[in-house]
């Protein structure tokens, strides 16, 4: 049991280590909002999704050696629970404990992530506000008698937003 202990360790670590290049990754994508820098932010992209996937590849191995063990999880790879599968595991106290650091460990790096997200989504924001005003600045408002790139009457009141962010 202790081997497959340790198979469950390396697993783990495998997924700290994931979890850290995704924030490694999300914090350059700051600078990339910042510089306005889309060929960037476009990569960025990409290899985050290629980290999300082995982040799930990671579940999924995990999940398949406990079904290997005969060990009774009830779990799939988008419900995973790390404390769950730690409660679940036939081994001692002393090597629960260990998993459990390094549980602490990738909860620690998912609430930074969570945290550091958070601020990119700000950022987005704040900057298409800047833009929109701008542009903004430099569009007339729309007059009674104008027609749109449709042919329609353009009516009072409509917004000349250039940029639109929802979400």
């Amino acid at each position: 049991m202790e081997n497959f202990a340790y198979k469950i360790e390396d697993y783990l670590q495998k997924k700290l280590l994931l979890y850290h290049e995704l924030t490694l990754i999300l914090k350059q994508e700051k600078e990339f909002i910042v510089d306005m820098d889309t060929e960037a932010l476009w990569v960025s992209c990409s290899k985050k999704k290629e980290l999300t996937a082995e982040i799930e590849r990671v579940r999924s191995s995990i999940l398949y050696l406990l079904d290997e063990s005969h060990v009774e999880h009830g779990m799939d790879v988008r419900a995973f629970s790390l404390t769950a599968l730690i409660r679940l595991l036939p081994v001692p106290a002393k090597i629960k404990s260990d998993l459990g650091k390094t549980r602490l460990a990738i909860n620690l790096i998912k609430d930074e992530l969570h945290g550091i997200a958070s601020e990119n989504r700000t950022y987005v924001r704040e900057y298409l506000s800047v833009i929109d005003g701008i542009m903004s600045n430099f569009a007339e408002p729309v007059l009674n008698g104008c027609y749109s790139f449709l042919g329609y009457m353009c009516k009072a009141g409509n917004s000349n937003a250039l940029i639109n962010a929802e979400v």
